[in-house]
């Protein structure tokens, strides 16, 4: 029996105790600019607009993400509280996120002994976005071969490299679409490719036997009996699909999402509270561990490191302090140590 948040928290009956590893990662958003940093200009927050809001501010003040020494702190503090891999939001290989994408890459590589050694965090990325069937294939290809060059960093599935797809993807390509598109990247270069499950929409993608596995990103609801269930009934049907496929090679993967809650504010000058749900001092996060360690996942993942427009940040901020990241530490402990 473990402790947390001053509540017994027996796992004993989990399916995770079967498994023999259990890696956490964290999502991680890289497109933040100020005028005096790398970037040179405000990007994804402007404190000077009278009007401007992000949910909680982060506690070193508003940053670039493409100052090294910011990427460094970062990569620290994921280090340090226990994460396996972080998963870097993408936008295009010509969006400010691929270079931020690029300088973790670069940072780390740097600070191992030699080319093969573990890297102490690993690396994937999430398409967001992508315009047609060959854009997504373009997205693939151009992420996955990026990914063989740092063998050691890439967070790597039945020995391919990860990647997560996001699912405003699915908004623009059908099902049917999605699979050439895999199918034809799969032609050039290996990887391991997650569908996201909006609304329990993606037994219909899944089923195609284009994808790997299916993750989650965050049902951005709250602690209440019908709120939490929603997001349980979208694990059930993710789990279900899986198994329905019968596939044991590659082994298909299930990683739902958890969060501290939500206090979402669009990105955008001028914007309002859009959805509120708190973090209850951190009983939401408590909530959606229980119920995503039940499901037996293969991984699990943290939404989010840093997205401060929707509040579900565990970097520290001004309210919250480093609270969220000394309680993703205990349960991270928690999970390598069964």
């Amino acid at each position: 029996m473990n402790t947390f948040l001053g509540a017994s928290l027996d796992i004993s009956s989990s399916p995770l105790v079967e498994s023999a590893s259990m890696r956490t990662g964290c999502f991680y958003y890289g497109w933040y600019g100020t005028p005096d940093g790398p970037s040179g200009a405000w990007a994804h927050w402007d404190p000077t607009h009278p009007t401007y809001n992000v949910a909680w501010k982060p506690a070193q003040g508003y940053y670039d993400s493409l100052n090294p020494s910011i990427a460094k702190t970062h990569l620290t503090q994921l280090i340090d509280h226990e994460f396996d891999f972080l998963v870097h939001s993408w936008w295009g290989s010509t969006d400010q996120t691929e270079k931020v994408l690029d300088l973790h890459l670069t940072l780390l590589k740097g600070a191992l002994p030699s080319p093969t050694a573990p890297s102490p965090i690993q690396v994937a990325a999430l398409i967001e976005q992508v315009s047609s069937e060959p854009d997504f294939v373009d997205a693939i290809v151009h992420l996955a071969t990026k990914a063989r060059a740092y063998p050691s960093i890439w967070l790597q599935l039945d020995g391919r490299p990860a990647l997560f797809v996001w699912a405003k993807v699915l908004d623009v390509l059908s099902p049917s679409e999605c699979k050439r598109a895999i199918d034809k990247a799969r032609a050039t270069v290996p990887f391991y490719i997650f569908v996201d499950n909006p609304n329990g929409r993606a037994p219909d993608y899944f089923s195609t036997g284009a994808w790997d596995g299916v993750h989650d990103y965050g049902g951005a609801k709250g602690v209440e009996p019908n709120e939490l269930q929603w997001v349980i009934d979208n694990w059930n049907v993710a789990k279900s699909a899986i198994t329905a496929s019968g596939r044991t090679s590659p082994k298909p993967a299930f990683a739902p999402a958890i969060s501290p809650g939500w206090q979402f504010v669009p990105p955008t000058p001028g914007g309002s509270t859009l959805l509120d749900r708190p973090r209850l001092d951190g009983e939401h996060l408590l909530a959606y561990f229980r119920e995503a360690i039940l499901t037996g996942p293969d991984l699990l993942l943290w939404t989010s490191y840093n997205e401060f427009h929707e509040g579900t940040n565990i970097e520290p901020d001004l309210v919250n302090g480093d609270r969220y990241l000394r309680f993703a530490k205990q349960l991270n402990r928690l999970l390598h140590a069964i």
